[in-house]
């Protein structure tokens, strides 16, 4: 259904929407801003361990939003 959950879609658990409530990234822009420039500098240092040229091509905002807005519309199709 179209405004459902999508097929084969799990549901989170109510400790997962316990966590996803908590760290405010529903309705508080500054913890989403936060939760991104964490992730983002945790890619940046986990592309410390690849060479440069592999790394050029890699754009960690892009990655972590993208990562973001998924987790983000799978929490709230729970």
């Amino acid at each position: 259904m179209p405004d459902g959950r999508r097929f084969r879609e799990q549901a989170m658990s109510e400790e997962q929407l316990k966590k996803y409530v908590e760290e405010g990234l529903h309705d508080n822009p500054a913890a989403a801003a936060n939760w991104i420039r964490t992730r983002v500098v945790q890619l940046t240092q986990e592309l410390q361990k690849w060479r440069p040229e592999m790394v050029a091509q890699v754009h960690p905002y892009d990655i972590v939003q993208t990562a973001a807005f998924k987790f983000s519309a799978k929490m709230g199709n729970s």
